[in-house]
This record gives structure tokens, sequence and C-alpha cells, in this order.
């Protein structure tokens, strides 16, 4: 199933945490062979005027491996993209256009409306969800410091303390 260019933006950015600047300057050479996305750069329009910048800080330079499902998306997407060069932008909408979609979606489900950037802070949901470790976490969302990642999620842990506790019962027990 081929998916629309605004769809596979949104799993981009609900499936790796990027901002939504990261996003739009995304180039077919920042897909890697590895299934990883090499995030180092933002982009913006202001005053009709394309430009990319740097990222917000030195550790919002990373990268980031990238489920398989997704980096074949993003593979296909891009082959169907006639002409693209290299270092040509993948999705050529705005910011606004991604506003502007989200609010309608939410429309159409009967939802409320959430922001663009609130799919990074689902992603970050999820994963901490799935296990995995406030360090990783920052790492993969380009946090200078995982304390920002702790200060933002840390209520999203509540029970976490109850599951060291039950970790440490299977532990004595030996399993």
């Amino acid at each position: 199933i081929q998916k629309s260019s605004m769809k596979l933006a949104f799993d981009v950015l609900f499936y790796t945490g990027m901002r939504s600047g990261e996003l739009l300057a995304l180039t077919p050479a920042d897909i890697l062979p590895s299934k990883r996305i090499d995030i180092n750069k933002n982009y913006a329009k202001v005053n009709g005027e394309d430009l990319f910048l740097e990222p917000k800080t030195p550790k919002a330079k990373r990268c980031i491996s990238i489920p398989e499902f997704l980096y074949n998306d993003l593979r296909e997407y891009i082959t169907r993209i006639y002409g693209i060069g290299k270092d040509d932008r993948i999705f050529y909408f705005t910011k606004s256009a991604l506003d502007k979609e989200i609010k309608k979606a939410a429309g159409k489900a009967g939802l409320p409306t959430i922001r663009v950037h609130d799919l990074r802070h689902s992603h970050a949901s999820m994963l901490i969800e799935m296990g995995f470790a406030p360090l990783e976490i920052a790492d993969r969302l380009g946090h200078e410091s995982v304390k920002t990642t702790l200060d933002t999620y840390s209520h999203l842990y509540p029970d976490k303390d109850q599951q060291l506790a039950d970790r440490l019962n299977q532990f004595r027990r030996g399993k």
C-alpha cells in the first residue's frame, strides 16, 4: 500500500520522536542503509525563504535507528519522487500544513486536537511504557541532558518503583 507523504511524515514523527523542523529537513542522504536516520539540520520557512539551520543543541545532532517497516516505507516513498537528488528535501510541505492536517484528522475522528510536537511526547511516552531507560530516550530525542527527559516525563514513571520491587523479588527467588 502506498502511503501519502503526509501519512508517512506523521509516521516518521511518531516512530522517531523527531521535531517537525528535523523532519522537514530530511533528505535521501539522511536515510542511511543501516536503517538509521541522520538528524543533522532543521528546516524553517521564514518570510518565504527556506532556511536550513543548525540543530537546537549539540546533542540534537544524532543518528537514530528506525524500525524496518519505517525504513522500507521511506525508501519506497523516495523512489517515487521523480528526479530527487540526494540532498533534496523529502517532504515539501510546511509546519503549518502539518498543523492543519492534524487538526483535520482529529476533527474527523472526533478527538481533541493535539499539536504536531505532541507526537514527540507520544513517542517518548511509548518508549517509557516499553521499558527503555531515560538515558536511551534522552539520546534518541536529542536532549542535551537526561535531566530534561526526567523533568518532562517523570510523571510517567509512577509504577516503576513497584516494578523494581517486583523484579527484586524475582531475583531473590532465583527466577
